[in-house]
């Protein structure tokens, strides 16, 4: 399945356009994590966003002297990672998968270039 297909699944984001999953299909790939590896540290820099498929990611928050507690869980069909959005974009939590994670990933990078120079957005849903 292409990866329009996929995004234009989701019941997530049902309400964009075919042309708006087009913007976010040009700037997503497949991921996958084995339980325990760590997507993100808690205040690194934010980049990335993950809409996950299979699976399920932790979402910690370091405590001193307890080090990370979890405080969300995140399954298939919700998204990990929007502190990218916020300025300055550094990472509010960590997370981790906590089973076998397969994901959509999203390339912040692209989707904010795209935003800042919207003569290079894709226009069609190929």
């Amino acid at each position: 399945m292409s990866m329009f297909d996929q995004l234009s699944a989701s019941t997530l984001l049902s309400g964009l356009s075919q042309t708006h999953i087009a913007v976010l299909a040009s700037a997503a790939q497949e991921v996958t994590f084995a339980a325990g590896e760590r997507l993100f540290e808690e205040g690194a820099p934010a980049k990335g966003c993950w809409l996950v498929q299979r699976g399920c990611v932790a979402i910690d928050a370091g405590i001193p002297g307890r080090g990370p507690v979890v405080v969300q869980t995140v399954g298939p069909g919700e998204v990990v990672g929007w502190s990218w959005l916020i300025t300055p974009a550094r990472w509010h939590f960590g997370a981790i998968a906590v089973a076998p994670t397969a994901a959509i990933e999203l390339d912040t990078d692209q989707l904010l270039d795209l935003y800042r120079n919207p003569a290079d957005t894709p226009m069609s849903p190929l």
